[in-house]
């Protein structure tokens, strides 16, 4: 591990990486057919964000005026980051809505096929169900469609490029310290953060939280920690997709619920039906996340990656002593 890298030229390193990565996903913004497109350009938003708040003191201007500018981008772009998830979860657990839907082809089809075919169990939808699933779809997409004119207007492109841009190192009265100290005074508290267990939904929610900021420091500071991060960097990724297919079903559950609210009665009782359907697939999600959770909790993993992930400390030899 290069312990003498410091942390103004890694500052300089990540702003420059994470501008980039945010450049190249703001430009795949426009591209109708990109799905992952709105998605990447969150993450590089976030990603950059981490860089401004992991090191704060080396870098101009306001770190904090640019974290904020960083969140306001971000919010924009999840009203569309919302519709096209609730598309992709729609064809998920509730199978497909045009043509031949797998529940139309189920209910023809001989006994034991949902057996021989389990990803069509999930997806009988019949009549007034189907119906509403796809006035669900339908919805969503229009709703898609009117909020991708806001994501590409040129303004937002602009401004995402000026993030992108912004920046430079400004040591300060900080000094320029080795790299591998700042990881050693960041980690353990982001570590015992994302550890600290918890007790219900929301405080689960807060927990995915914490969860994705210590992987984004991982990120931020890898070139200064020892390859065993990469370890740890892994079960992360392993337990954030769990919190966020979690997430993604919660929210999907409470906008279904909403929409049955709102729409005509003929259709309120399928609606429903479809809330109760998707609240069984939240529950598996929510159960498979704390699982994984209450491994780790149980056999101390938090402490023991965050002494994996922590830069040892580079002795000083004393002249005259062997």
């Amino acid at each position: 591990m290069p312990e003498a890298l410091s942390a103004s030229r890694l500052a300089e390193t990540a702003l420059a990486d994470r501008g980039e990565e945010l450049r190249w996903a703001a430009a795949r913004l426009p591209l109708a057919g990109d799905a992952e497109a709105v998605h990447d350009c969150r993450v590089a938003l976030r990603r950059l964000r981490e860089v401004w708040r992991a090191f704060d003191g080396y870098l101009a201007p306001s770190p904090e005026g640019q974290r904020r500018e960083l969140r306001r981008l971000e919010s924009t772009l999840r009203p569309l980051h919302d519709a096209e998830s609730r598309l992709d979860l729609l064809s998920d657990v509730l199978g497909t809505a045009v043509g031949e839907s797998a529940g139309e082809v189920l209910a023809d089809a001989p006994p034991g096929a949902a057996r021989a075919h389990p990803g069509l169990g999930r997806s009988v939808l019949r009549g007034r169900e189907l119906e509403a699933r796809r006035a669900l779809a339908e919805a969503t997409a229009a709703e898609a469609a009117q909020l991708r004119d806001v994501v590409v207007s040129r303004r937002l492109l602009r401004a995402m490029d000026r993030s992108a841009s912004v920046g430079q190192v400004s040591r300060g009265d900080t000094g320029d310290p080795p790299a591998a100290r700042l990881a050693r005074s960041q980690l353990p508290r982001l570590f015992a953060a994302a550890a600290r267990r918890h007790r219900g939904t929301a405080q689960l929610r807060r927990r995915r939280a914490r969860v994705r900021r210590l992987r984004y420091r991982l990120e931020t500071l890898a070139p200064a920690l020892p390859d065993q991060y990469r370890v740890v960097l892994a079960e992360l990724d392993r337990v954030q997709a769990l919190l966020l297919r979690f997430n993604d079903l919660a929210a999907l559950v409470e906008w279904i619920d909403l929409a049955a609210k709102r729409s005509h009665p003929d259709l309120r009782p399928a609606l429903r039906r479809l809330v109760v359907r998707t609240e069984l697939e939240e529950e598996v999600a929510r159960e498979a996340a704390e699982l994984e959770l209450a491994s780790l909790d149980a056999g101390g993993w938090w402490r023991t990656a965050a002494i994996a992930c922590l830069p040892e400390r580079r002795r000083t030899r004393v002249p005259g002593r062997h």
